[in-house]
C-alpha cells in the first residue's frame, strides 16, 4: 500500500502529494496523521494521508520510496470530508495542502510528537481539560413559537435539510424580525434527524447572548469555538464536538473547521460581514468553506442577515441561493424612529464637538425613563491623529504608515497595526517643535464627555482596549442586560446581533468616517453598520428611538439606512457596481508583495506583472482587468514595505494556474529573495 501525504513546512513552489510505502505493522487510512522522513536529513516531519491506493510494492517505483515512521491515534485523524474541504482550500486559496489540513487540527496538537512507541505509533498524551464524556444529552422541547410567516419559512428550509442533498439559502430578515428563532427551530428539526449543526457569528462579541439562549434550549451539546478562548479551552472543546458530545457548534470564522461528523446545516448568520475572510494565510472565506462542508456531507448551508452582502442577494436574485424574506418584526413590533441629525446646522452642545443638543436630550430622556442608550463611534482611543504646528505632519508610527492615536488613560500613543507604544509626546519627533494639536475622537474622549454632560448615568465602554481578558465579554454584556449601566459605548462589536428589551434608543455619533474609506465596499459597511446599529433600538414592548450625527445629511446612503430600506440600496448598489464592473459582475483578485526594502517589493510586482502579460501574450485566454502596481494603501505594516496589483477577473480553474504559475515562479526567482508575496480573493481593496 502506497499513500499520498501533505507533508509540513513545505514551499508553496514545490508543494504536493508525497508518497510513501506504509509498514505491515501500521494500517492507514485517509485523514490518518503519520510522522515521514523528508529530504536528505534525518528529522522527521508531520504529515496528513490525502490518498490510499494499492500497487505492487515490489515494483522499481515503490521500492524507490520511503516508509512512513509511524502514526497517531485515530482520535487525531481527520475525516475524508475535512481532507475534500481541505483539497478545496489549497485550490482556492491557493496555500500548502498541510496548512490546508492543518485548519482542521486542534489548537494544542499532541499530535505533532514524533516519539513513538515499539509499534511505531505516537502515544497519546494526557487529555487537556476535563474528561470527556460519551454520552449525547437528549434535547429540550424549545417551547418556542413561530409567527406564520416565520413557520412557513421554517418548513420550507426544513424541507431542504431533510433530503440529505446540499442546499444554499438566504434569509433576508431586518433587524428584530426573528431570524434566531428560527435558527433555533431547525438546528431542533436537525438535530432530530441525528444530524449536527454549526452555527456562525462575524464577531466574538455576539457569542455570549448566543450561547446562552442555546445552552438554555438544547443544554450540553452546545460547544462553542472562537480565539478568545485559552488553547487549552479549545482543544477541550475540539474534543467534546469529536467525541459526540458537543452536536452543536457556536462560533466565529474558526468554527467553521469543527470536528463535527455528519453535518445537516451549517449557518453563518451577519453573514455579510469582511470578519469571514481570514486576513492570515490560508486566506480562507468562511462562507464558501461552510458552503463546500455542506456540499460533502450533504447538509444545507444557511446564510442570514438584515443586510446581505451585494454577492449573496445578487446569487439570490438569479436563482443561485433560494431566498428568504422577513419584512416585518417579532410580534409586530415597530421598527425605531430614526431621526438624521445634521451637525453643522445643529450646533454642538457645551462647545463639544461629538455631541448634538438633540442627542444630548434624548440621552437625557431615556435617563429619565431609566431606559437604556446604545452609542456607536466605529474608532477606539482618545485622540485619533496628533499634528505638530510646525511642519504640519501627523505623528506616525516608525514601523508603519499610520496615525498614532492617544490613549489618555495611560498617557500614551499607540500605533492600531502593530501595537507600537511610545509615551506622550512634548515635541515632535521630526522638527522637535514643541506645539502638538490633538485631534480627531475616539471612544475614551466620548466616555469622558459622556461622563461630564450624565455625571450621574452608568457607563460601559466596549472596544478592544476595554477588553481585558477573554470573560470580560460574557461578563459586560451580561451586567448590561441587568441594568447595571444605562449607557453603552462601543465600537463595531455593539451593532450587530445583540437584543437588549430595555434598549430604547441608539446612536451613532459619527455616520461619516467610513463612506469615504476608499475602497468599493465602503457604501455597502455603511449602510450596514447604520441599519445594523439603529435595529439595536425598541426590540420589545417599548418604543424605539435613534439618532444618526453627519456631516453628510444629504447623502442617500445615509438616508437608505435610516429607513432601513436594503432593497432600494441594493438596487443603487448594484447598478454601481455594474457600471464599475465589481463583484458581483466580477471577481477581484488582490496581490501583495512586502519586504524590508521598498523598492524590491516594486519590482517584485512589476515582475509578477510581466509574467502575467507574457502568458496572456503566448496565446491564454483570459479576460483580465489589471491595476497597479501601486503602493499599498498603508505601504509600510510591521516594518515591512507593501505594493499592490488588483486584477479583475472570473477566478476559474484557467485563471488559479496562472495565478499559481506566476507566484511560483516570482518565489524561485533568487533576485525577490526576502519578498512575500501575498492573494487574497474577493477580499476588501483599496487602491
Amino acid at each position: 500500500m502506497v499513500v499520498s501525504v501533505a507533508v509540513e513546512k513545505t514551499n508553496f513552489s514545490f508543494d504536493k502529494l508525497f508518497d510513501y510505502r506504509v509498514p505491515d505493522r501500521l494500517v492507514i487510512e485517509v485523514g490518518d496523521r503519520v510522522a515521514v522522513p523528508f529530504g536528505t536529513g534525518k528529522t522527521l516531519r508531520s504529515g496528513v494521508v490525502f490518498d490510499v491506493n494499492s500497487v505492487d510494492q515490489t515494483s522499481d517505483e515503490a521500492a524507490k520510496l520511503k516508509f512512513i515512521a509511524g502514526a497517531a491515534p485515530r482520535e487525531y485523524s481527520l475525516s475524508r470530508e475535512n481532507i475534500e474541504t481541505a483539497r478545496f482550500i489549497k485550490k482556492t486559496c491557493l496555500c500548502c495542502f498541510f496548512d490546508a489540513a492543518k485548519l482542521f487540527f486542534p489548537p494544542l496538537d499532541d499530535a505533532a510528537c514524533k516519539h513513538f512507541d515499539e509499534n511505531g505509533f505516537i502515544p497519546p498524551k494526557k487529555r487537556v481539560g476535563r474528561e470527556i464524556s460519551k454520552t449525547v444529552h437528549n434535547i429540550i422541547q424549545t417551547g418556542i413559537t413561530l409567527s406564520d410567516k416565520q413557520a412557513d419559512i421554517y418548513s420550507k428550509i426544513a424541507a431542504l435539510i431533510s433530503t440529505g442533498k446540499s442546499s444554499g439559502s438566504l434569509l433576508y430578515g431586518i433587524t428584530g424580525s426573528g431570524k434566531t428563532l428560527i435558527f433555533a427551530k431547525l438546528i431542533e428539526f436537525t438535530l432530530n434527524l441525528g444530524k449536527n449543526c454549526i452555527m456562525l457569528v462575524p464577531e466574538i462579541a455576539l457569542t455570549p447572548q448566543l450561547l446562552e439562549r442555546f445552552i438554555g434550549l438544547f443544554g450540553e451539546t452546545v460547544s462553542v469555538i472562537h480565539s478568545g478562548l485559552t488553547p487549552r479551552k479549545r482543544t477541550d472543546e475540539y474534543f467534546r464536538i469529536k467525541s459526540g458530545q458537543a452536536r452543536i457548534v457556536i462560533g466565529t470564522r474558526s468554527a467553521v473547521f469543527a470536528p463535527l461528523c455528519n453535518i445537516g446545516l451549517i449557518i453563518c448568520d451577519e453573514e455579510n460581514e469582511h470578519t469571514y475572510i481570514s486576513e492570515k494565510s490560508p486566506k480562507i472565506n468562511a462562507k464558501e468553506v461552510a458552503k463546500k462542508r455542506c456540499v460533502e456531507s450533504g447538509g444545507a448551508v444557511l446564510f442570514a442577515s438584515a443586510t446581505p452582502s451585494l454577492e449573496s442577494f445578487f446569487a439570490a436574485q438569479n436563482g443561485k441561493l433560494n431566498l428568504f424574506t422577513l419584512t416585518e418584526r417579532y410580534q409586530n413590533v415597530s421598527l425605531p424612529d430614526v431621526q438624521i441629525i445634521d451637525i453643522l446646522s445643529s450646533g454642538y452642545y457645551n462647545d463639544s464637538v461629538n455631541f448634538t443638543p438633540p442627542l444630548v436630550d434624548e440621552i437625557n430622556y431615556n435617563l429619565s425613563k431609566s431606559e437604556q442608550t446604545v452609542l456607536l463611534l466605529n474608532r477606539r482611543g482618545f485622540n485619533t491623529i496628533i499634528i505638530c504646528k510646525s511642519c504640519k505632519k501627523a505623528l506616525s508610527c516608525p514601523h508603519c504608515s499610520v496615525a498614532l492615536t492617544y490613549h489618555k488613560k495611560d498617557s500614551h500613543l499607540k500605533c492600531h497595526e502593530c501595537g507600537f507604544i511610545t509615551r506622550n509626546l512634548t515635541h515632535c519627533p521630526d522638527c522637535n517643535g514643541e506645539t502638538l494639536t490633538f485631534m480627531g475622537t475616539g471612544t475614551q474622549r466620548i466616555e469622558e464627555e459622556l461622563k461630564t454632560y450624565f455625571p450621574d448615568a452608568r457607563i460601559l465602554r466596549m472596544d478592544a482596549d476595554s477588553i481585558t481578558n477573554r470573560s470580560t465579554y460574557a461578563e459586560k454584556f451580561k451586567a448590561f442586560g441587568e441594568h447595571k449601566y444605562d449607557i453603552m459605548l462601543g465600537t463595531q462589536m455593539i451593532a450587530k446581533g445583540l437584543d437588549f428589551p430595555n434598549v430604547t434608543l441608539a446612536a451613532v455619533i459619527s455616520a461619516d468616517g467610513s463612506l469615504f474609506a476608499g475602497d468599493f465596499r465602503a457604501y455597502e459597511r455603511t449602510f450596514a453598520l447604520l441599519t445594523q446599529l439603529t435595529g439595536r433600538a425598541g426590540r420589545a414592548e417599548k418604543p424605539g428611538r435613534a439618532l444618526i450625527q453627519t456631516y453628510q445629511l444629504d447623502h442617500y446612503i445615509i438616508r437608505l439606512a435610516a429607513n432601513a430600506d436594503f432593497p432600494e440600496f441594493y438596487k443603487e448598489e448594484i447598478r454601481l457596481r455594474k457600471t464599475l464592473l465589481y463583484p458581483p459582475f466580477c471577481d477581484i483578485c488582490g496581490v501583495e508583495f512586502s519586504s524590508n526594502e521598498s523598492k524590491k517589493s516594486e519590482l517584485a510586482s512589476l515582475r509578477f506583472l510581466e509574467m502575467i502579460n507574457e502568458k496572456i501574450a503566448a496565446g491564454l485566454k483570459i479576460p483580465l482587468r489589471i491595476l497597479g502596481p501601486v503602493k499599498s494603501y498603508k505601504e509600510k505594516l510591521n516594518d515591512k514595505f507593501r505594493f499592490r496589483i488588483l486584477i479583475k477577473c472570473r477566478i476559474n480553474d484557467d485563471f488559479r494556474q496562472l495565478l499559481t504559475s506566476a507566484y511560483k515562479e516570482t518565489y524561485s526567482d533568487k533576485t525577490f529573495c526576502g519578498v512575500s508575496v501575498s492573494i487574497t480573493l474577493n477580499g476588501d481593496f483599496t487602491l
